[in-house]
């Protein structure tokens, strides 16, 4: 699990992951390609789309395999 609280993303990141987890299903992935229209269907540019991806994907909240990508899961720290 990924406990997102120690390590702030900033506002648009927080947006787009946010528009991710709505997207995609928990135990089902996505293609970038895929994931990246879906983002500029929402109201993000090519551009912001593109840097986020990356973002997410190095900074663990997203991780890709064989080409999809997949959310990674987070603690639940409403408990």
């Amino acid at each position: 699990m990924y406990d997102r609280d120690d390590r702030p993303l900033g506002s648009l990141a927080e947006d787009v992951y946010e528009t991710l987890l709505d997207t995609i299903a928990p135990s089902e992935g996505i293609s970038a390609e895929e994931a990246h229209d879906r983002l500029c269907d929402n109201g993000f540019t090519a551009e912001d789309a593109d840097y986020v991806l990356t973002k997410l994907l190095n900074r663990g909240y997203l991780y890709e395999v064989e080409g999809t990508l997949y959310i990674t899961e987070r603690e639940d720290n409403s408990e």
